[in-house]
């Protein structure tokens, strides 16, 4: 934490505003107490370089420096989201999500000595995918959608890359969804990270040209040796179908136990010398069949990567082929709850918060919406009108003695439906606007963000508010006889903010945002 300078958050935690005020920042962090910033601007804008913990002082060309110069970027993650509170760690997981990068699902906290099942932080994730080429795409809730699971841990020190193998297994683009010690920083010690579980979905398009597999499914992977992060390998075997283990060493009978009790298939990845390949598998075989373990035995042999690769696919296709038993993250809870793990959503502020919205939801569903505003929201109507006037006579009073308002520069985006509008702004200012297939912006939504006092002056304005607006042309509104009208008033509306200090106005034809 120290070395990254977020010990200060440890225990005050990390807002989302914090991480949205604008401030100016260089290409790579200069030094190590910068790389935690670096992250969060660079993930919050879904920058696929934002793991690299290099810092410029390692970038000199005469630069030579230590494990003490440098940090593993797993441990970098782990650190910022221990520092972040739930809102922001939500935030978190979505930008990542966005990147492709697999997502921390039980996240150690060696300080407290205890393990965080993040099912809360994982909530405003939705994935989409499609099973076949003409069938319609599903769209679900992460943490609700029912899919296998297959998890990979290894037992004792291995000379493959576990992390970088998983890579090649999800994708032929060779995109790192898992961090891997041949990544920039990535053969530094681990700190804080050893017991991090991670987890990538596979969300299939609907070609076969593309799809390496033809279902949904998600893979859990363990950091560090499985002996040593007993609490976590409890729960993957009570929660995963197929479970692949990596040994690349002779192994002792006494440690075959920890295998026992586990509801998943097994499948044993050998990768050991060839000359003690064949005596070691028939200790492991032995053992396990003493202790009626009936394993799967996988040598990778004289194969290259690419050949053990696609044999692993194939191993992983046929099991998916014969699976039936599909598992959520939902209903992990109580396998988490039985092993002590700290339930992130369990936690008294996302309770309290869940259970009132569960109410308000009961309420608007037992009425009409209109009569629930005006029953519950009555500062919305009458009221409402009275104090914007009178804090109008307010503000008048407060420029004429201070003179002035704060200055605003107002962004507004406008363009036609569904061609990336909330998408461009989220990942310009790192916001969270809404995005999905079709109509998902309905009028206009606002978001007001700060700036840097050192940038103040340089930009000419306090502050800076972002408009996203509905899109133009809406299929569902062509029917409608005042389309148009609708139209025109939305653009009139997004260019004549009277009180702003500046408005600029986006209006991009549809096949340059698409490209976007």
């Amino acid at each position: 934490m120290k070395k990254l300078t977020l010990d200060e958050f440890y225990t005050k935690k990390i807002s989302t505003n914090y991480v949205l005020m604008i401030t100016g920042c260089d290409e790579y962090p200069k030094s190590l107490e910068e790389i935690s910033q670096h992250f969060l601007r660079n993930i919050m804008r879904a920058n696929p370089e934002a793991r690299n913990t290099e810092n410029g002082e390692c970038r000199m060309e005469d630069a030579d420096p230590g494990d003490d110069d440098l940090i593993n970027p797993l441990d970098m993650i782990t650190a910022v989201f221990l520092c972040a509170d739930s809102f922001l760690q939500q935030v978190l997981m979505q930008k990542m999500s966005q990147c492709q990068f697999a997502l921390p699902l039980l996240l150690p906290d060696s300080g407290k000595g205890n393990i965080t099942f993040m099912l809360w932080a994982m909530r405003q994730i939705v994935k989409n995918w499609k099973l076949q080429k003409n069938a319609s795409s599903m769209e679900e809730s992460l943490v609700s959608i029912q899919m296998p699971f297959i998890s990979f841990i290894r037992v004792g020190v291995c000379s493959v890359s576990k992390s970088k193998l998983l890579n090649s297994i999800l994708s032929n683009e060779k995109h790192d969804f898992f961090v891997h010690r041949e990544m920039e920083c990535g053969d530094i010690p681990r700190k804080c990270s050893d017991g991090l579980v991670e987890m990538a979905m596979f969300c299939p398009c609907g070609k076969s040209n593309i799809d390496v597999f033809e279902t949904q499914f998600s893979i859990l992977n363990l950091r560090g040796d499985a002996r040593d992060h007993l609490v976590q390998l409890e729960f993957l075997k009570a929660n995963s179908n197929a479970m692949f283990i990596l040994i690349d060493r002779e192994i002792d009978a006494e440690e075959m136990p920890i295998l026992c009790d586990s509801k998943a298939r097994l499948f044993i990845i050998q990768n050991q010398n060839i000359n003690n390949r064949s005596s070691n598998t028939n200790v492991i075989t032995d053992t396990l069949s003493q202790l009626k373990i009936k394993p799967t035995l996988i040598e990778k042999g004289r194969h290259n990567d690419a050949a053990f690769t696609k044999k692993l696919r194939s191993y992983i296709t046929t099991f998916l082929q014969s699976t039936e038993n599909h598992e959520t993250l939902e209903g992990m809870v109580h396998v988490a709850g039985s092993l002590n793990i700290r339930i992130d959503e369990c936690e008294r502020k996302c309770s309290e918060s869940k259970d009132k919205v569960n109410s308000i939801m009961d309420i608007i569903e037992k009425s009409r919406v209109k009569e629930s505003k005006q029953r519950y929201l009555p500062l919305q109507g009458d009221m409402w009108h009275k104090w914007a006037e009178t804090n109008k006579e307010q503000s008048r009073e407060v420029r004429a003695k201070f003179g002035g308002d704060p200055r605003v520069f107002v962004l507004t985006v406008l363009g036609v439906q569904s061609t990336g509008k909330s998408t461009l702004l989220n990942t310009m200012f790192g916001l969270q606007f809404t995005v999905s297939s079709g109509r998902c912006t309905r009028g206009a939504f606002m978001q007001l963000m700060s700036i840097d006092d050192e940038l103040k002056q340089e930009l000419e304005c306090d502050f800076i508010l972002v408009i996203d607006t509905e899109g133009l042309k809406a299929p569902e509104l062509a029917t409608h006889h005042d389309s148009y009208e609708h139209d025109n008033e939305l653009a009139t509306t997004s260019g004549k903010n009277q009180s702003a200090y500046l408005c600029i106005r986006i209006l991009a034809m549809s096949l340059l945002l698409t490209k976007t």
